[in-house]
């Protein structure tokens, strides 16, 4: 795979946000070195699948204006069917699950390697092959 851009990334953000009533395109203001660094862990990791948990922890950085989880969810299912993966999960799971990823605050209720952690316990009793 590629190392995966911030042009990318920015696009899969402005197509998940595209038809929505609060359509606020682009990175947050102060948030641009937080996507730079989350990508470079990204683009260093060579396990799908932790790459896929360090996907879906770009949500609880709220890089972007709007549609931050939609975008993790994006960008690591686009991560893991490159490598013949797909997370078998309801809506309902990943929602739940996306909301809390969201919520937690780093580092006054657990540290990012504990977050990241959570993350990729949960992707890997959901993970199948395509």
């Amino acid at each position: 795979m590629d190392d995966i851009t911030e042009e990318y990334v920015k696009a899969m953000n402005d197509d998940v946000i595209e038809d929505d009533e609060d359509y606020r395109p682009g990175i947050r203001d102060g948030a641009g070195s937080d996507l730079y660094w989350q990508l470079e862990a990204i683009n260093r990791e060579k396990d799908p699948i932790i790459k896929a948990a360090l996907s879906i922890f770009t949500a609880n950085s709220h890089i972007f204006n709007n549609g931050n989880k939609r975008t993790a969810w994006e960008l690591a299912d686009a991560i893991l069917g490159e490598y013949g993966y797909y997370i078998k999960a309801n809506e309902d799971e990943l929602v739940e699950f996306s909301c809390w990823v969201a919520s937690i605050e780093i580092p006054d209720k657990m540290s990012k390697e504990e977050l990241v952690d959570k993350i990729l316990k949960w992707i890997r009793v959901r993970i199948c092959k395509l």
